[in-house]
This record gives structure tokens, sequence and C-alpha cells, in this order.
């Protein structure tokens, strides 16, 4: 029931179908409290880390996107990765699916929070564009995928999509199968 809200509260913009562009209405200018990509064909929210990360590039502070971010933190925790974002569920399930699992040792499991402030806070602000939306595996697959598959931007023929896509799609993979139980949040939905 809360996936199935998640997923419509982020992704109910149907008339992409008609117009073939996205939702950049009024309420891009919020955000929900999970991954969200802004350009996800569907998406009528923004993404609290592809708005940070915008912030960021933009040399501004969020107090108001930073605020609601600390009280979604202090009140919820990580409960919005297993419960309410598709991605994290997804990761969960494929965690729970039989076979080798591959645990990260203990002292690089804090390398996820240096990658996570290095792509969303550092990387943005010194080179003014978003480099974690153009790497993020949840992205990839709510905007990148269903974009090529739409075929909304003529860029079918795979030589058209660019290297970038490629890595991508690498990037998805190693998210889904190696760090399926969600690599930056470590958190199992019943467990």
């Amino acid at each position: 029931m809360t996936l199935a809200a998640g997923i419509l509260l982020s992704n109910g913009y149907l008339s992409i179908l008609v117009s073939g562009q996205i939702y950049k209405g009024p309420l891009k200018g919020l955000c929900v409290p999970f991954l969200s990509c802004f350009a996800c064909p569907l998406a009528i929210f923004s993404c609290p880390i592809g708005a940070l990360q915008h912030f960021m590039a933009i040399r501004t502070v969020p107090l108001m996107l930073l605020g609601g971010i600390g009280m979604l933190g202090v009140t919820a925790g990580r409960m919005t990765c297993g419960w309410l974002c598709p991605f994290g569920l997804l990761q969960d399930l494929l965690h729970r699916l039989p076979g080798p699992k591959i645990e990260i040792p203990g002292p690089l499991r804090n390398l996820r929070y240096v990658v996570l402030v290095g792509l969303v806070l550092i990387v943005p602000y010194w080179t003014g564009s978003p480099w974690f939306s153009k790497l993020c595996p949840a992205g990839t697959l709510t905007a990148g995928i269903p974009w090529v598959i739409g075929d909304y931007t003529g860029a079918m023929v795979l030589g058209d999509i660019g290297s970038l896509f490629l890595l991508k799609l690498l990037i998805l993979g190693a998210f889904l199968s190696i760090f399926s139980r969600m690599g930056f949040v470590q958190f199992q939905v019943g467990s």
C-alpha cells in the first residue's frame, strides 16, 4: 500500500504520453521524501537529493530543504527508503532472492557517506553541475531507461545515446545486483 502511494505521489503525470514533455509546473518546486528523478517522464515532484545538489551547484544554501530533510530524518529515520522509495523497495526485494550475497566489509561501509557527500555537495559546488543526478541509479531506472524506450528525443540508436548512459546502466546494474541491500541505507524491510 505504501509503495503504491509513493509511486502515485511522485509519478502521476500522464500527459507525457501525449505531449512528450516532462511536467514543469509549480509542484516541481516541492520534494517528495525519497528518490524521485526530476527527469522521470511521469514525475510531478522533485527529488530531495537532486534539489540539494542543484542548490550546491548554484552556490546557495537551501535552508527549507535542509530543514525538511532534517525533520524527516528525526521523525522517520531511514523508513522512507524501504517503505516509500520505489528504488529502495526494489533493492530490498532483490536482496530477498536466493543466491550469493556480497556484504560490504565494515570499514568500507562508511565510504557510502563519502561518495554521497562528495557527489551531492562537493562536486556540484566545485563544478556547478549536478553529477549525482547524472549517475544516479534510481534516475537511470525511472527516467533514463523510460526516455530511451519511449524515444521522446529520437535517440533510440545506441550510438546516439552515448557512453554516459552506458556508464549509468553499469552503475544501475551494480546497485541492483551487488549492492541490492541498499548500499546507502543498509535497512531491510521486515527484518
